[in-house]
């Protein structure tokens, strides 16, 4: 029986191949494809880790390395990092992250399946809101944050960043 983590990349990797094509280059060197750099990306996410932190995992995971189709060579950190840099990755990311939440929903064995949802504030400059308060600044506005995920398993359902309300 495989493992959750397992089980995210397995869904990664399949549902990839319906949004990406196989290299991003007919000149790259062809030594990983997109679905296995995705799919490092979405674990990563999952894992809340950082892109050393994922390939740490894999290293010591050889059955993850299987279902990635990553048994004899794994990306360095830096290829994750600039394959999560380009332009279109996350609009594809948060396809994947959808289709994901939905095929983690429909194989959930209770009747009902749970979806949680929370938003938090987040200040947008280093300066902290008790500094601002003693300057006598104030603040104009605020990052919010929005997400909602699948209870028990915590799979990423949706993700919203927004400005906050403005004052």
């Amino acid at each position: 029986m495989s493992s959750r983590i397992e089980t995210v990349a397995h869904l990664a990797m399949s549902l990839g191949q319906k949004h990406l094509a196989p290299y991003g280059s007919v000149k790259s060197r062809h030594d990983f494809t997109q679905r296995q750099l995705m799919s490092c990306l979405i674990l990563k996410a999952y894992l809340k880790t950082s892109y050393r932190g994922v390939i740490d995992w894999l290293q010591g995971h050889g059955a993850l390395r299987k279902a990635l189709g990553l048994e004899e060579k794994l990306p360095h950190y830096t290829a994750l990092q600039k394959f999560s840099a380009r332009k279109d990755v996350l609009a594809v990311a948060e396809a994947l992250i959808a289709r994901i939440g939905r095929a983690a929903l429909r194989k959930e064995k209770r009747a009902r399946a749970a979806v949680a949802m929370d938003s938090t504030g987040l200040e947008p400059t280093a300066a902290s809101a008790h500094y601002l308060s003693r300057s006598g600044r104030r603040r104009s506005k605020y990052l919010k944050v929005s997400l909602s995920v699948v209870c028990g398993s915590l799979l990423p359902l949706g993700l919203v960043l927004d400005w906050g309300a403005q004052q």
